[in-house]
């Protein structure tokens, strides 16, 4: 079985344009004509979905070992290995983690294999599908800090090297810094669309003894930067861009609290949630369809999916006989396929993929390919360690 195409009730921009403007309201159950399918992934901690119903994430080593870890996996949900969970660096990392993977079957990850010891015992490292190499080597005094790959094999993140900090991309081998759009300022980088497209943020030069100025949404191609100077004020976050060079963030709105908006060719739109509050999105997908999270009229989150010029609470798409409570969006695909966290009851919490009706679900996790760590694994979990410390320290830089 090979990934299905979606159906064709995903909306054009325009649309979604020309009815999220204060028209948009969160739909009853009632106006929905079907339920989503619900794919459970078991112990798969989901990181990111694929446009081939694969499932990039996390899973425990072997239970029955007395060491703690995870490593970095797959999960197909299709294809001669629909329902699998595999290891994708193999027995040779001790530890390893999944940050992000693309069309191609690159995955991008956190990996240790004892090499090294200290804060930064783990590396970034690229799977080809047979094969990880190193995204850089810290004995050239380099640090970087990858957060995202697209399907032309690109890495974004964040480079140090001497005291210097700032944007960069990886591609081919190549560390190639990005150049700063204020002189003396600093910037981070944040996506890449397939056309090559960075976007970012970027502050000029300023204080430190102050608090730190609103950014500058900045979108770099060719390396070359280019301010987004028709932004409305109130910047709060993005979270995603489109090959479209459609971008979702929110912005502060001091009736409304945060407020989700797309922002598209010079304009920054409002996504239209009106009786909601502090809606932050978290992805876009090709078509132009958002999911995101907000505060509903009762204090209580609202995880939503905009699409066709509606705004649908998750819950509303889910078959109600499972009782199952949404905790987190992570992902949507081109398919309109939405990869999440929530959990029946009181049950434990379980990563899932939702499917649109006209779509083949995937299928259930049915093995699992768990790797034993070799003796030397607990000198090798400073791993955990250095990813946060990775993200902490980038968070505190620019104000994440």
């Amino acid at each position: 079985m090979v990934a299905p195409s979606r159906p064709r009730m995903a909306l054009a921009a325009a649309a979604l344009l020309a009815t999220s403007i204060g028209h948009a309201v969160p739909s009853t159950a009632s106006e929905i004509p079907a339920r989503y399918h619900f794919t459970g992934l078991g112990s798969l901690e989901g990181v990111r979905l694929n446009n081939l119903g694969q499932v990039l994430g996390s899973s425990p080593v072997n239970k029955h070992t007395s060491i703690w870890g995870s490593f970095a996996a797959l999960y197909s949900g299709y294809g001669p290995d629909a329902g699998s969970v595999r290891a994708v660096l193999g027995p040779r990392s001790a530890h390893s983690r999944g940050i992000d993977f693309n069309d191609r079957g690159e995955v991008l990850a956190w990996e240790s294999d004892g090499s090294r010891t200290g804060n930064w015992s783990g590396r970034p490292v690229l799977w080809d599908g047979s094969a990880a190499r190193p995204v850089y080597d810290p004995d050239d005094g380099v640090l970087f800090i990858p957060n995202r790959l697209n399907n032309q094999g690109m890495v974004t993140g964040y480079a140090s090297e001497l005291g210097a900090y700032g944007p960069a991309t990886w591609v081919d081998g190549r560390l190639e810094r990005l150049a700063e759009p204020f002189q003396g300022g600093e910037s981070y980088a944040i996506t890449a669309n397939d056309r090559g497209q960075v976007l970012g943020l970027a502050w000029p030069e300023y204080d430190r003894s102050l608090p730190t100025p609103e950014p500058h949404p900045v979108i770099w191609e060719g390396g070359q930067p280019r301010l987004l100077e028709s932004w409305l004020g109130g910047y709060n976050g993005f979270a995603d861009m489109n090959d479209a060079g459609q971008i979702v963030g929110s912005r502060y709105d001091p009736d409304r609290g945060y407020q989700g908006f797309l922002y598209q060719d010079g304009e920054t739109i409002d996504l239209g949630l009106p009786e909601w509050v502090h809606s932050n999105p978290v992805a876009i997908n090709g078509e132009g369809d958002v999911i995101g999270s907000a505060q509903g009229p009762d204090g209580n989150t609202v995880w939503y999916l905009a699409s066709e010029g509606s705004v649908i609470p998750l819950e509303d798409l889910l078959p109600p006989e499972l009782g199952w409570t949404v905790v987190e969006l992570l992902d949507l695909n081109d398919s309109g396929q939405i990869l999440g966290v929530g959990h029946a009851g009181w049950g434990p919490q379980t990563s899932f993929i939702l499917t649109p009706p006209g779509m083949d679900a995937p299928a259930a996790v049915s093995t699992v390919d768990q790797v034993v760590p070799e003796p030397t694994t607990l000198a090798m979990l400073g791993l955990i360690g250095a990813t946060g410390l990775a993200r902490r320290a980038v968070r505190r830089r620019w104000g994440r």
